[in-house]
C-alpha cells in the first residue's frame, strides 16, 4: 500500500546492501577457504581441548604478549605448537592425513589441517592415540597406563579431563567412546561461535574495502535515489525481481550457521552478484570513475616567432576539429533516436497488419467489416514499406557520419599529439586556449590532461580517510549483516509496499489439478511449484539462456493441454516462424535436466505483445469507448464503477493508465484532465497508478447522468462481483471480453501467474520497457474450442468476466494470439475498492 518517494528510497539501499552483502559472503566464503579459516579454528578448538594453555605459559615466561596477541587474532600456528600434546596429536596419521594439502604444496596463507573431524573420529583416534603410549593387554588397560603415568607429558588440566572421562567410563570401551564424543561436540558449539564472530569480523574489514573499492557511499546513495526519479523505479523494479525469483541466491540467503558451500556454489553465485552489481552501478552511476576524469591545468611556453604562429594554426584547427566532431556526434545521436522510433513504428505496424489479416480471414467477405479491414492492411504494407525505405536512408547516413567521425578522431588525435609533442611537451588531452604572448614572448596554454595515477590514488586515498570515512563505515557495517538479514529485509518491505507477494507465499493449486504422466514428459508433473519440482528446475535451467535467442519474446512456466490431460511445461513465446524454427531445431522439443528426465518445451508464434490502447474507429462498443481529450487517437475501454472503501461518497471509472494518460509521464499521482467517451466529458481528472503488478487508472465522475449511464451497462454483460483467479482455473475457465473493439472476444485462461514487458510511450524519448508481473494469459487459438475469438487495439480496460459474470482481469494488452489482464482483486486490493453493482 506504500509507494512514496522515502519508501522506495529505503528499498533502493536495502537492494544495494543485499547485493554488495551477497558479494562479501562469497569473498568471505573464498577467503575462509584460500586463508584455512575453518581449518585454523578448528585446530584452535582442539588446542583448547589439548594442551591446556600451552601456549599461555610459554608466552608469559618469554615475554611474547604481542605474539600472543597475533597468534589469537590471526590464529597462525606457533612454532611451540609442534612440541606440544595438541600438536603430537595433529600428527599422527590418523589426523595428518585428512588435511587438504600436504606441507610440500602448502601457500603463504593456506592450512595443512583438517577443516573438519566427525566426533566419531576425533574419539576413536583419541583413544588409538592414548593407547598407543600404554601397556597393557586389552586397550582400556593401555589407556589407563598412559593416562597414569602420563607418558604424553600432557598438560595437568587436560590430563585430569581425560582421567575424569576415563574413570566414568567404568572400564567400557563404549561409555569412553561416548563420554569424548559429548565433549568433542560441547566444544565445537562454542567454535561454530567462534567462527561466526570471525567471519563478522572478515565481514565488516572486507565491507569497508568493497565499500571504498566500489565507492559505495550510503548517503550518496540516498541523495540519488531520492533525487533521480528514473534510478529509483528501477532500483526497486529490480527488487522487487529479486525478492520473486527465491532460488537465484538460496545458497547463500538460505544458509544457517558454518554451512560449507562447494566451489560450483560459489562460482555461479560470484559470477550472478556481479552482473547484478554491475547492472545496478550502472543505473546509480556508483565507482569513482577517474578514467575519463580530467584535470585543468596550463602549461608555460615561448615559442620562436614561426612557432607561435604554427601554434595558433594548430590551436585554430584543433578547435574547428572539436567543433566538426561535436555536430557529427549530435547528429548521430540524434539519427540514432530516429532510428529507434522508425523500428518501434515498424513493430506497431507489423503487429497492425498481422491483427487485420486476422480480420480479414474471419470477417465475412465483402462485407463492411471485410472492406473496412482489407483496407487496413494495405494502408498497412504501404506504411511498413515507406518505413523501411526511411530507415535504409538512415543507416546509410549513419554509416556516412560514423565514417567523418572517425576520421575527424583520427585528425584530432594526430593534431593533439604534435601540438603535444612538438611545441608544449606535455599531455594534454584538451586544449582550451592559448594567452597573447607577454613581454618576454611567453604563452600560456590552457586545457585539460588526464589524472595520474598518483593523483587518482591521492584523490581516492583523501575521500577514504577524510571525507567519506563515516559513510563507508556504515555501508561497511550495514554489509556485515549478511545477505540472509538483507533478504527477509527487502521481502518485507516489498510485501508492506503492497507490489509484491508475502515472502512466504506459495501457489497451490486446488485439488482439481492432479499430477499426470504424458507421453511427450517422462516424469511425473505437478503444478505445485518447489525446488525439486522438475519444470521448475528446467525453468531455472534454461530459461535464461532461450530469452537471449533472436526473435524470443518471453520464457514462462506455463501448462499444455493435450488430450483432455493438464501438463506444466516450459513455454517460449516467439517473433516469428523463423524464430520458433530456430529454437525447436537448437533445443528440439524436449529439455534435459536428468539422464532420462525430459521437459516438455512448447513453442508459440505469439508476435511481440504491446499495450492494447487503440485507433478510435473500434468494431465492437462504441460507449465503451474512452480517452484522455488531449489524446484521442490513443483509444481504450471502459471497465467498471468502483467507489473507495475509505470514501464511499465518491464514484469512479477504472480503466488502464496507458488509456487516460496523455502526458506520458509515468508518476503514480493524480491528474487534472478531462476524460472523454463519444458523447463528450466524463471526467476532469484521474489518477494513475503504473507498478509491477498494475497499470491501473481511476477517473472520478460527478455527473449523475454519467453514472447512471455507466450502471445501466451500455448494452454489455456487467459483472455481479469480483473473485480470486487461482492455479485451478487454467485450462477449465472460459472468459468473456466485451470491448470497444471488440463485441464479444471469448477464450480460455491458460496461465494465472504471468510476467510480461511491454513497451510504454514517452512524449520525445524512446519508449521504455515495464515489465508486469503477476498477469493472467487468455488464449484465443485452442483447438479444442474454434469458436473463440481474439481482441484488438482498444480493448484496454475492459473487464474479463467468466461464464458466471465475476470479473477476474482487466486488459492491459495482447499479442497474436492471447490477452494479458491485470488480476481484479490485486487492483481492488492495493487500493481499496469496492464494485458498484447495478
Amino acid at each position: 500500500m506504500f509507494d512514496n518517494v522515502a519508501f522506495n528510497v529505503v528499498i533502493g539501499l536495502v537492494f544495494i546492501y543485499l547485493l554488495y552483502s551477497l558479494l562479501i559472503t562469497i569473498l568471505g566464503e573464498i577467503m575462509s577457504t584460500q586463508m584455512g579459516i575453518r581449518a585454523r579454528l578448528l585446530r584452535v578448538a582442539i588446542e583448547r581441548m589439548l594442551n591446556d594453555g600451552y601456549y599461555q605459559k610459554v608466552e608469559r615466561k618469554k615475554g611474547k604478549w604481542w605474539q600472543g596477541w597475533l597468534r589469537r587474532t590471526f590464529l597462525y600456528e606457533p612454532e611451540e605448537f609442534k612440541v606440544s600434546f595438541a600438536g603430537i596429536f595433529y600428527d599422527s596419521p590418523a589426523i595428518k592425513y585428512l588435511g587438504r594439502i600436504e606441507d610440500d604444496y602448502k601457500g603463504r596463507f593456506s592450512s595443512t589441517k583438517p577443516s573438519y573431524i566427525s566426533a566419531d573420529y576425533f574419539s576413536n583416534a583419541i583413544i588409538n592415540f592414548l593407547a598407543e603410549k600404554g601397556v597393557g593387554t586389552t586397550q582400556m588397560d593401555r589407556i589407563g597406563f598412559c593416562l597414569t603415568y602420563n607418558t604424553y607429558h600432557i598438560q595437568p588440566r587436560t590430563l585430569k579431563q581425560f582421567r575424569n572421562l576415563f574413570e566414568n567410563a567404568g572400564g567400557s570401551r563404549e561409555t569412553y567412546k561416548q563420554n569424548l564424543i559429548r565433549w568433542f561436540n560441547e566444544t565445537m558449539d562454542r567454535c561454530t561461535g567462534w567462527h561466526k564472530h570471525k567471519m563478522r569480523v572478515i565481514s565488516i574489514g572486507l565491507g569497508f574495502i568493497v565499500a571504498a573499492g566500489f565507492n559505495l557511499d550510503t548517503i550518496r546513495i540516498a541523495k540519488i535515489l531520492a533525487n533521480d526519479k528514473e534510478a529509483r523505479n528501477q532500483l526497486v523494479t529490480m527488487g522487487v525481481a529479486m525478492a520473486k525469483d527465491s532460488t537465484r541466491y538460496k545458497n547463500f540467503v538460505s544458509a544457517k550457521g558454518d554451512t560449507l558451500r562447494t566451489e560450483s556454489i560459489i562460482d555461479t553465485g560470484f559470477a550472478r552478484v556481479v552482473q547484478d552489481i554491475n547492472a545496478a552501478n550502472l543505473v546509480l552511476g556508483l565507482g569513482w570513475n577517474l578514467t575519463d576524469s580530467l584535470y585543468s591545468d596550463k602549461i608555460s611556453h615561448k615559442p620562436g616567432k614561426d612557432e607561435r604562429d604554427q601554434l595558433k594554426k594548430s590551436v585554430d584547427s584543433l578547435h574547428k576539429l572539436n567543433a566538426i566532431g561535436t555536430d557529427i556526434a549530435a547528429h548521430l545521436h540524434f539519427s540514432s533516436i530516429q532510428l529507434a522510433i522508425s523500428q518501434n513504428h515498424l513493430n506497431t505496424l507489423h503487429t497492425d497488419s498481422l491483427i487485420s489479416a486476422n480480420q480479414v480471414q474471419f470477417a465475412t467477405s465483402n462485407s463492411m467489416a471485410w472492406r473496412t479491414w482489407k483496407d487496413k492492411l494495405q494502408q498497412s504494407h504501404r506504411q511498413i514499406l515507406l518505413v523501411q525505405t526511411g530507415m535504409k536512408s538512415i543507416l546509410l547516413q549513419r554509416k556516412i557520419d560514423s565514417s567523418a567521425l572517425k576520421t575527424n578522431e583520427f585528425l584530432t588525435r594526430t593534431l593533439l599529439a604534435d601540438i603535444n609533442q612538438h611545441i608544449t611537451g606535455s599531455n594534454l588531452a584538451v586544449i582550451d586556449s592559448v594567452s597573447t604572448p607577454g613581454k618576454d614572448g611567453t604563452s600560456l596554454i590552457f586545457g585539460k590532461r588526464p589524472y595520474t595515477r598518483t593523483e587518482k590514488l591521492y584523490y581516492i586515498l583523501i575521500h577514504i580517510v577524510w571525507y567519506n570515512f563515516a559513510s563507508f563505515l556504515i555501508t561497511a557495517l550495514a554489509l556485515s549483516l549478511g545477505a540472509p538479514f538483507w533478504f527477509d529485509v527487502l521481502n518485507k518491505l516489498i510485501a508492506i509496499r503492497g507490489v509484491g507477494v508475502k515472502p512466504e507465499e506459495k501457489k497451490v493449486l486446488a485439488d482439481e489439478a492432479v499430477s499426470i504422466p504424458d507421453k511427450k514428459n517422462d516424469v511425473t508433473v505437478s503444478n505445485s511449484p518447489s525446488v525439486n519440482d522438475p519444470v521448475d528446475i528446467a525453468f531455472r535451467v534454461y530459461a535464461d539462456q532461450i530469452r537471449r535467442e533472436k526473435g524470443v519474446v518471453n520464457v514462462t512456466q506455463s501448462c499444455y493441454f493435450e488430450n483432455s490431460l493438464l501438463s506444466k511445461c516450459i513455454q517460449v513465446n516467439v517473433e516469428n516462424d523463423v524464430a520458433a524454427v530456430e529454437v525447436k531445431t537448437k533445443y528440439s522439443t524436449h529439455l534435459r535436466i536428468a539422464e532420462n528426465t525430459f521437459i516438455y518445451m512448447n513453442v508459440l508464434v505469439t508476435g511481440k505483445p504491446a499495450l492494447s490502447a487503440g485507433f478510435p474507429d473500434g468494431l465492437g462498443h462504441t460507449a465503451k469507448g474512452i480517452c484522455n481529450k488531449i489524446s484521442r487517437k490513443n483509444i481504450g475501454s471502459y471497465g467498471c464503477l468502483v467507489r473507495k472503501l475509505d470514501d464511499r461518497k465518491k464514484t469512479f471509472l477504472l480503466s488502464c493508465y496507458h488509456v487516460m494518460n496523455a502526458d506520458l509521464t509515468w508518476d503514480n499521482r493524480e491528474v487534472e484532465q478531462d476524460i472523454i467517451n463519444h458523447l463528450g466529458i466524463v471526467s476532469s481528472r484521474y489518477e494513475g497508478y503504473l507498478t509491477s503488478f498494475m497499470d491501473t487508472a481511476l477517473a472520478e465522475i460527478t455527473d449523475q447522468k454519467i453514472i447512471d449511464l455507466y450502471r445501466a451497462g451500455l448494452d454489455c454483460k456487467v459483472p455481479g462481483k469480483i473473485r480470486e483467479v487461482k492455479a485451478a482455473d487454467v485450462f477449465k475457465t472460459k472468459v468473456l471480453i466485451e470491448g470497444f473493439n471488440s463485441k464479444s472476444s471469448t477464450g480460455l485462461l491458460v496461465n494465472d501467474s504471468s510476467t510480461e514487458t511491454f513497451d510504454y510511450p514517452r512524449k520525445g524519448a524512446q519508449p521504455f520497457p515495464h515489465v508486469l508481473n503477476d498477469l493472467i494469459v487468455i488464449s484465443h487459438r485452442e483447438k479444442d474450442f474454434p469458436d473463440f475469438s481474439g481482441t484488438s487495439p482498444g480493448d484496454s480496460g475492459t473487464i474479463i468476466l467468466d461464464e458466471d459474470l465475476k470479473a477476474l482481469g482487466i486488459v492491459v494488452g495482447s499479442d497474436l494470439l492471447h490477452t494479458y489482464a491485470i488480476k481484479v482483486d490485486t487492483i481492488f486490493n492495493f487500493l481499496g475498492l469496492e464494485l458498484i453493482t447495478t
